[in-house]
């Protein structure tokens, strides 16, 4: 290949790398909208004083040794999300919700991401991402596999900024590599962008990547593959052919992050009161043990998956927030009985504070193109064990959302032990298990 297709090639996939949906929360950009410059302009300014409030808040609360401070920083963090949904509300309602970009969820999490990661790095822990990139002389994917030819013996990896850090190591050395350390890609398989020329033009197909085989014989690599489409539509993949080099772009290892980052705000009533006609996301906790009391599963909810048969849950979730990384505490506020409230109030302050916590959620999100409801953040049935506790609280009044059966709104953050555990997501109905996560205690580790 010229030298300038080439560079074209790799310059294009730099760029496709930071806006396609499966490197960035946002997803692809809506087909026939136009969105209001006036709303554009303020969710910008809400996510500006979103970010401004969250790190006004780490500046505050976050400081080691002072006893409540993480119940504090937990609860501003809640009104600093309150905020940005209201202001976005505000907005849309004003110029018209088709006129509003429909990724204000994404920009949440986007915000909270960022800001988690600056508030690690002024406590001086590296949060850098990696990518990867293979070369070769040749390249073909199906729907299920991609099989690079002439594979170079060296896999190049750098870094985003603020590191600017780059080097090499040797492919085989990187695939010995992929089940290694807790946030490995056999736990979160990677995403990557293949890139190369088909019929004169340059074609770009982003991938996730599964069961790496090196033949250094016959010199391929060849990876199981799913399709993840820029618009959501892979009916019309066409098998790819490139005549000439190939060149996969894999998204980061090791940094203990994973695209796996989470704020998501769940609707209540839907929770309760399940209505065939509304497509809005929802969530319950499954299991809930502190220290050692167990809160009873007393409320009736609808499965929204299959037949919508009747389930028993402790509760109905209102928000799940999570950085990505592995050794960070996951947020939750969900709607308990008065049963279970009353059950919290009379655990000790130590037991509040102090004792671990165990639990268990299924979030639902609605996939429109099935026409059903897939399980998109959970735990597999299997209760998480939590570690240190970064905060309680539980409300005094009932809540006003849904007032029939009475239930109060209660809010943990929960860190993790130094147990192998795991957070599941999907991003479709047919996709049941896109990623497992891990959600432990460990460090970052230099690639080479």
């Amino acid at each position: 290949m010229p030298l300038r297709h080439s560079f074209s090639v790799l310059l294009l996939s730099a760029l496709l790398l930071s806006t396609s949906p499966a490197f960035s929360a946002g997803g692809s950009a809506p087909r026939g909208e136009v969105i209001s410059p006036r709303c554009e302009a303020a969710i910008d300014m809400a996510a500006g004083r979103y970010s401004q409030c969250l790190l006004k808040a780490s500046a505050k609360y976050a400081k080691k040794g002072k006893k409540g401070n993480h119940q504090r920083l937990f609860a501003r963090r809640l009104k600093c999300e309150d905020t940005f949904q209201g202001q976005v509300a505000r907005a849309q309602a004003r110029f018209g919700e088709d006129s509003c970009s429909p990724y204000a969820r994404e920009i949440a999490d986007r915000t909270a991401v960022y800001v988690g990661n600056v508030s690690s790095e002024a406590q001086g822990s590296r949060k850098p991402s990696l990518l990867f990139v293979q070369n070769a002389s040749g390249g073909t994917l199906t729907e299920t596999t991609l099989t690079l030819t002439g594979v170079s013996s060296q896999t190049a990896w750098f870094t985003d900024r603020p590191y600017r850090e780059s080097g090499q190591k040797t492919t085989e050395h990187f695939l010995e590599q992929w089940g290694d350390g807790d946030s490995s890609f056999v736990n979160d398989p990677p995403n990557a962008d293949l890139a190369c020329e088909v019929d004169g033009k340059v074609k770009n197909q982003v991938v996730i990547l599964k069961e790496p085989v090196l033949d250094q014989i016959g010199g391929t690599l060849t990876y199981t593959t799913t399709l993840v489409s820029f618009d959501g539509d892979t009916d019309t993949f066409e098998d790819i052919v490139c005549e000439g080099d190939a060149h996969l772009f894999i998204d980061s290892l090791g940094s203990g992050a994973s695209s796996a980052s989470f704020q998501r705000s769940f609707d209540v009533t839907q929770g309760f009161y399940f209505r065939e006609n509304i497509s809005a996301p929802v969530g319950f906790l499954t299991s809930l043990k502190i220290g050692d009391t167990v809160f009873a599963s007393d409320f009736a909810v609808r499965d929204p998956e299959g037949s919508g048969a009747e389930m028993q849950v402790v509760g109905v979730l209102s928000f799940l927030g999570w950085t990505g990384y592995s050794g960070d505490p996951i947020n939750v506020t969900v709607q308990l009985s008065e049963a279970s409230r009353n059950l919290f109030n009379g655990l000790t302050n130590e037991e509040k504070t102090k004792a671990e916590i165990d639990f268990a959620f299924s979030s639902y999100s609605y996939d429109k193109n099935a026409g059903a409801y897939y399980k998109s953040i959970h735990t597999n049935g299997i209760a998480l064990k939590g570690g240190r506790t970064w905060g309680t609280a539980i409300s005094s009044q009932p809540g006003s959302v849904v007032p029939d059966p009475t239930n109060y709104w209660f809010s943990m953050a929960v860190g993790p032990t130094e147990s192998d555990q795991q957070i599941h997501f999907a991003t479709s109905e047919s996709d049941s298990d896109r990623s497992i996560v891990r959600w432990m205690k460990e460090r970052w580790v230099h690639p080479e």
